[in-house]
């Protein structure tokens, strides 16, 4: 629940409707590889997640791959000068010329003595085009480890009736402040790991979630993808998904981790972007437990039970969609603000206000869309603009919280949608190796960081 959808307004009056486009057919078994593999890994050592040498070294360096022999004379460097190297990767470097193509290698190794580091780097420079240092500079803080996931907004959360502002419709309702602050005090004091306590939902609480499935269910039928619908059904079968019973997020998590390993964490407030991030690298899915107002049904200015069980919950029942939100996460650890805030927005525009092609036709995937009714049928209309999906574009692409989106990206080919996110991935310069244990539910960092104070 990203501090960013705090002022969403899902405005759900005169609701539109518009021709429908066709597009090339997208299935949702690219999320998984599209965003870079190479955060996650299949590790079944039990390793700590500090097992990491203090003393490493990483340099970047690219040299013109038409010259034969280039990276074993600066292999050779390497060893005449004592550098024993722990970790190398290449890739096709982003500055090119027709005539002379490049090759960027990021090598990681033991520190030597600073006067055979001196030297090699001098005598590096007569074989390579570019050579850099990559510093381990101060980083934020994230969590290295499942338990660490109950350390987050302890201190930045926005909670309970403080997150009221004027314009919310139960901002002068005493009533309804109370309630969100009792059911805020029980989500606050839940850890990962217990088990969820039972909330009794209030008849007008019940009321809101009824309303809300009869405008949704239908639209989703016609306009969700396959992915979203197939497990709405498996909802209602296997958890108590009903139309006038508000669901327990204990049930709803109890299920997600058989099926796919989500955890829905239940929060008390909103959380800050890097934190809310940082948290779907352990394929935890951070959300509150309390309804919008009942006076306006139809609207909401923040995240609520409504958005995040009808709008999100049933696509993250779906493997390569969780592993892919999972892989935004992993991405973010670590991350300067800078690429959080593009992170985010890749978020916003994929897993919040996601649009899919499905036999031909556009579909929904997004938790933002499939959560507002108007937001469905405008997003369904002639009326936003639909971009290629380009993810660079996608990073750096302003939008507006306050009000329907006018802009959505939808790819015309999962080679190229896989391609642009991984590219985009591998960009992310961080002063660390990582790499995610899916037995211990660990994150392995290769050296000792420091983390800012």
């Amino acid at each position: 629940m990203l501090v960013n959808k705090l002022r969403t307004k899902m405005k759900l009056t005169n609701l539109l409707q518009g021709k429908y486009v066709s597009f090339p057919k997208l299935s949702f078994n690219s999320l998984y590889n599209n965003f870079s593999k190479k955060y996650i890994h299949q590790n079944d050592n039990k390793k700590s997640p500090v097992d990491f040498q203090d003393d490493k070294v990483s340099m970047m360096f690219s040299l013109a791959d038409n010259k034969i022999g280039l990276l074993c004379e600066a292999l050779e460097v390497l060893k005449k000068n004592n550098i024993n190297l722990s970790y190398i990767n290449s890739k096709p470097s982003k500055f090119y010329s027709n005539a002379s193509k490049h090759i960027d290698f990021f090598i990681d190794f033991e520190k030597p003595k600073d006067e055979e580091l001196k030297t090699a780097i001098e005598e590096l420079k007569n074989h390579t085009e570019t050579l850099e240092l990559i510093e381990s500079n101060e980083i934020p803080w994230f969590p290295k480890m499942l338990d660490d996931i109950n350390l987050i907004g302890k201190t930045t959360m926005v909670a309970g009736d403080k997150g009221l502002e004027s314009d919310h419709p139960g901002f002068n309702d005493k009533e309804y402040r109370d309630r969100r602050n009792e059911i805020a005090e029980i989500s606050k004091n839940i850890l990962l790991g217990q088990p969820y306590p039972k909330i009794h939902y209030t008849e007008k609480e019940v009321g809101v979630w009824t309303k809300m499935w009869d405008l949704l269910r239908p639209l989703h039928k016609k306009h969700a993808c396959h992915e979203f619908n197939d497990n709405f059904n498996v909802f209602i079968n296997e958890v108590n998904f009903r139309r006038k019973e508000v669901p327990q997020m204990g049930d709803i998590n109890e299920f997600l981790q058989k099926r796919t390993g989500a955890i829905y964490r239940p929060v008390d407030g909103l959380l800050s972007q890097r934190e809310f991030l940082n948290s779907l690298a352990f394929n935890v899915f951070s959300s509150t437990q309390y309804l919008r107002h009942h006076s306006k049904p139809l609207y909401t200015p923040e995240p609520d039970i409504v958005h995040e069980f009808l709008g999100h919950a049933p696509m993250f029942a779906n493997k390569d969609f969780c592993d892919f939100s999972q892989e935004i996460g992993l991405a973010s650890l670590g991350a300067s603000d800078e690429e959080i805030a593009k992170l985010g927005t890749i978020y916003w525009f994929t897993i919040e206000f996601g649009v899919c092609i499905e036999d031909g036709q556009r579909k929904i995937y997004g938790g933002g869309i499939l959560s507002s009714p108007s937001e469905i049928e405008w997003a369904m209309s002639d009326k936003p603009t639909m971009h290629e999906f380009d993810i660079e574009r996608i990073a750096n692409f302003p939008y507006n919280i306050t009000e329907i989106q006018k802009n959505y990206f939808l790819a015309t080919s999962l080679k190229k949608m896989k391609e642009e996110v991984r590219r985009y991935a591998d960009k992310i310069k961080r002063p660390f190796n990582a790499s995610y244990n899916v037995d211990t539910k660990t994150i392995i960092i290769d050296r000792k960081v420091n983390f800012k104070k």
